[in-house]
């Protein structure tokens, strides 16, 4: 596997130029991934290969197409109006409004969203590990009482 090369910043130069409307488009929910709970199908999964400073191990990348919306993040509103702190508008996953959700759903329905879970490395953390087993739950991979995950699984 390939080591992960690491660049100082003082020696990266990506610098962007950004217009109004680039501005106004990034505030358009319609391009970006919802953050929330949403119904997926995985369509596609793919072995790959991923560096760490102390090790490397294969991921499972998975690419899930939304079939619904069923929480997205939205702005905190009270009497009326988005709640701010320090100038900024709070956001917090919540259920989306009954009149709302032919809308949402006709925004993200259809749309990807990708995902890397990484596979069993003896130097992984515990968290790592954790992960694996959440995602491989909700994907109805392992039941809850299994004591192995096979990568065939994947």
């Amino acid at each position: 596997m390939a080591d992960t090369q690491i660049t100082p910043w003082n020696e990266i130069n990506v610098d962007e130029d950004i217009s109004e409307a680039d501005q106004s488009a990034s505030n358009d929910l319609s391009t970006t991934t919802p953050v929330g709970r949403l119904l997926c199908t995985v369509v596609e999964c793919d072995a790959v290969e991923k560096s760490f400073k102390n090790y490397s191990c294969y991921a499972a990348n998975l690419k899930m197409q939304i079939d619904s919306i069923l929480k997205i993040e939205q702005p905190i509103i009270d009497n009326g109006k988005p709640v701010k702190r320090n100038g900024e508008v709070i956001m917090k996953v919540q259920d989306i409004p009954e009149n709302k959700i032919q809308e949402f759903n006709s925004l993200f329905a259809g749309r990807f969203v990708f995902d890397d879970v990484n596979l069993f490395s003896p130097s992984e953390k515990e968290a790592m590990k954790k992960r694996r087993l959440f995602v491989a739950k909700k994907l109805r991979l392992i039941s809850p009482n299994a004591t192995k995950i096979k990568t065939s699984v994947w």
